[in-house]
């Protein structure tokens, strides 16, 4: 651990971890290869060349990693815990930091037909007077400076989309230049693999085998890093992003907590590593510093 001092609060915290959809014998679904198209096209309003405040869709790449996308139950109870997920990374093409990339995710039955999807954030689209089509999607990261790549994780269950899904693809939007953008880095990390306690719950007694992080996280932007959260990625042995686990900084009121430029604060953190999961303990690594505006 770095003997830097820290401005803020050392914290605790634990990655979310999903778990596997399940066929309906209680077999893990299969992994499908990517069957989509990746678009960049502008919704809803096009932007033909980059403005002040905008750049357009062209100068944004998404490239899908992993996908899985388990089979259809005739039972719509059912399928609302069987999950579509869907793994990759976006890259700023520009010179500009964009202030989040975000997208929409359009599904099609075997027949090109353009499938209806029911969810709480396509409810907000609608809500908000957006009449484009698909489910929202954006980076884990907020701030992407130029040329940077961030991961990306889309979840759905299968019941709020309407038909059976036979292949889908991602729509970019145009994304917003950041005015005055946060820039948080990762310093003086290191891991360790052990049977510990879980470091997110003070005073736990039980203890399981976990890849542990520790770390100062620094904001080296020009703007505060506000509710800063660490996303990691791990990687297939192929180079594959196969994980995103992103995790607030302060295990409680993660929102209070803003690192002005140059402020400081450590955290620690622990992925399980046993049983199924014995792969976390050597998988390649590589970590984020997402901050939302102040």
């Amino acid at each position: 651990m770095s003997k830097n001092t820290s401005l803020a609060v050392g914290s605790l915290f634990v990655f979310a971890l999903g778990c596997a959809p399940l066929t309906s014998n209680g077999e893990p679904t299969r992994e499908q290869s990517a069957v989509t198209t990746l678009t960049s096209a502008p919704a809803p309003e096009p932007a033909s060349a980059d403005s002040a405040d905008a750049v357009d869709p062209s100068q944004v790449e998404v490239v899908e990693h992993r996908v899985i996308q388990p089979p259809r139950s005739s039972d719509d109870r059912e399928n609302r815990w069987r999950q579509l997920h869907v793994w990759g990374e976006m890259r700023n093409k520009s010179s500009r930091t964009l202030s989040r990339i975000t997208a929409d995710v359009l599904f099609f039955d075997a027949r090109g037909k353009l499938l209806a999807t029911e969810s709480i954030a396509s409810g907000t689209k609608t809500d908000l007077g957006d009449a484009t089509p698909g489910e929202p999607i954006s980076s884990a990261v907020h701030d992407v400076p130029p040329g940077a790549s961030v991961p990306f994780h889309f979840q759905r269950n299968l019941a709020a989309i309407r038909g059976e899904i036979a292949s889908h693809k991602i729509v970019v939007r145009p994304s917003r230049v950041a005015s005055r953008p946060s820039r948080g880095v990762v310093i003086d990390m290191k891991e360790t693999v052990a049977e510990m306690t879980n470091p997110a719950v003070p005073g736990s007694r039980q203890t399981a085998k976990r890849r542990a992080f520790e770390g100062t996280i620094r904001n080296d932007g020009a703007g505060g890093c506000r509710a800063p959260k660490v996303v990691v990625a791990l990687f297939a042995p192929d180079g594959k992003l196969w994980e995103t686990h992103v995790a607030a900084v302060r295990p409680t009121k993660n929102w209070e907590l803003t690192l002005e430029p140059g402020a400081t604060t450590t955290f620690i953190a622990a992925v399980p590593v046993g049983f199924d999961g014995a792969w976390r303990a050597t998988a390649p690594a590589k970590t984020w510093i997402d901050c939302e505006q102040p």
